[in-house]
């Protein structure tokens, strides 16, 4: 598998895919292990973020470079929840090749697939909309994100500005008055950081199962529509 796996990615795996005396059911075969191999990919850049946010390592230098605890938990869940998305639209671009709905890339959306009676009909229209259902709020904050910048966590944004007035006043080698102590004190927050993060290494393990469960059930999906359609086809690649 891993040695297939480097074909996939290899630029001679582009070159045979792309040439147009292979036979249309073996770039079909190809074409599907690369979307099973892109999706497997991204399932585990999901892993990754929830490895990162258990561990805030070289904290003294991020702190140093003003980052704190805070911003490393917002960086990696910015990076989920767009994770999140590219999941979904690698499914409706597989999608919308393996059907050959002949949709342009650009145009791919849910309501232009919508138009073609291949998908209407099909097990993949119900797995997108489940999935789309399932995790419509994270891709809606990821628009957001992505093209207003904005970031949609009222915990992290209080956090940050309450350790934000420790993090100057130190910088700044003042030290904190007693009335900022009194009203936020620093180990209440310092706390409340453990239990924010608890929470979101607790989100992170349930997109991560969710998104494996509806992976799953696509590869299962593209493999029985590849076989039922070219099963009776011989090809080879040389």
């Amino acid at each position: 598998m891993e040695n297939l796996q480097q074909y996939i990615k290899s630029k001679n795996y582009n070159e045979n895919v792309h040439h147009k005396n292979m036979p249309d059911n073996l770039k079909m075969g190809l074409n599907t292990l690369n979307y099973i191999i892109q999706l497997d990919d991204l399932h585990n850049d999901l892993k990754k973020c929830l490895i990162f946010i258990k561990r805030f390592p070289l904290r003294k230098y991020y702190e140093e470079n003003d980052i704190i605890e805070i911003d490393f938990i917002k960086y990696h869940h910015e990076v989920l929840i767009h994770k999140i998305h590219t999941i979904l639209e690698v499914i409706k671009i597989a999608v919308n090749d393996i059907l050959k709905l002949n949709i342009k890339s650009k145009n791919c959306n849910l309501n232009s697939m919508k138009t073609k009676s291949a998908f209407v009909n099909s097990e993949f229209h119900k797995l997108i909309d489940a999935y789309y259902k399932t995790f419509e709020n994270q891709i809606n904050h990821r628009h957001l994100n992505t093209h207003r910048a904005i970031y949609l966590d009222n915990v992290n944004k209080d956090l940050n500005t309450k350790l934000g007035l420790y993090k100057l006043y130190k910088k700044m080698n003042i030290e904190v008055d007693d009335e900022i102590q009194n009203l936020i004190p620093e180990f209440i927050l310092e706390s409340k950081v453990k239990q924010y993060k608890r929470e979101k290494v607790n989100f992170f393990k349930e997109v991560i199962n969710l998104t494996e469960d509806f992976i799953k059930k696509f590869n299962i999906l593209i493999i029985d529509y590849f076989l039922k359609n070219n099963l009776n086809n011989e090809a080879t690649l040389n």
